[in-house]
């Protein structure tokens, strides 16, 4: 059964070997060593200001696909919404 669910701090070294099955997929050259990764990625996901947020899939425990998005973007557009005035609606 697949399983969608937000990534979690115990699941970067699983994002990192995923991560690396993808580069050398699809031929990369220079890929960071493991220990390289685990940090960086874990830094990004759950360090003091994280940058990212990531979903992954698991098919009966093994991680079969992830998906990020950039948190600042998704302030941004928030903080531009909340800024506007609400609309006011005309009666008919």
């Amino acid at each position: 059964m697949i399983t969608v669910k937000p990534a979690e701090p115990g699941d970067v070294e699983a994002i990192v070997r995923l991560a690396e099955e993808r580069d050398r997929f699809y031929a990369e050259t220079e890929i960071e060593p493991p220990e390289v990764r685990i940090e960086q990625v874990g830094e990004a996901l759950f360090g003091a200001t994280p940058y990212a947020m990531t979903i992954l899939a698991w098919d009966d425990g093994d991680l079969i696909g992830f998906a990020s998005r950039e948190r600042r973007r998704q302030t941004a557009h928030a903080a531009r919404i909340r800024d506007r005035d609400p609309p006011r609606l005309q009666p008919s």
